[in-house]
């Protein structure tokens, strides 16, 4: 099924008809029923194609970084085809499988950041607070901390839009 780019909307006085005042037809609530399904798998189609779309970027944009990275691109590239791109690596740090929260607290706490613990703590909070100390020349404990790396590009200016309009 292809998504339709413009639906009308739905005219219920004409499916009515002069019935209005009186109950609603059975045959125009099948209807209404009936489009109200056919909407639903084209959503559901529509979901399931974003969902691979949205896989598919998602390696690219993690192959091209990595090949900008390595063919010393870090600051971005602009290409002849008007798209330009910068690699982005973001870093997270979340506590390690099997970790307990007492041993990470202590961790902490023994760090002098016993202020960021609360009786749980934002991982986005426990992640910046690592990254900065790391920044600091701190080590993050491998015992208690896992630190993941993000590979991705981020489009730069509106080349990328212009390209794809070419397309």
């Amino acid at each position: 099924m292809t998504p339709q780019t413009a639906t009308a909307p739905i005219d219920l006085d004409a499916m009515l008809g002069d019935e209005q005042e009186q109950s609603v037809s059975m045959d125009a609530l099948a209807t209404l029923a009936e489009k109200a399904a056919l909407k639903q798998v084209e959503l559901k189609e529509l979901e399931t194609q974003a969902k691979e779309a949205k896989k598919e970027f998602e390696a690219l944009s993690q192959s091209l970084c990595d090949a900008l990275m390595d063919n010393n691109c870090s600051n971005g590239h602009k290409f002849d085809s008007g798209i330009n791109v910068k690699p982005v690596v973001k870093e997270t740090v979340f506590k390690a499988g099997g970790v307990d929260d007492e041993d990470m607290f202590a961790y902490l706490d023994a760090r002098d950041l016993g202020h960021i613990i609360k009786p749980t703590v934002h991982w986005q909070t426990l992640s910046s607070t690592m990254l900065a100390e790391r920044d600091m020349g701190h080590e993050i404990p491998d015992t208690l901390f896992k630190v993941k790396e993000e590979h991705k590009i981020r489009f730069v200016g509106n080349g990328h839009i212009k390209f794809t309009q070419q397309q």
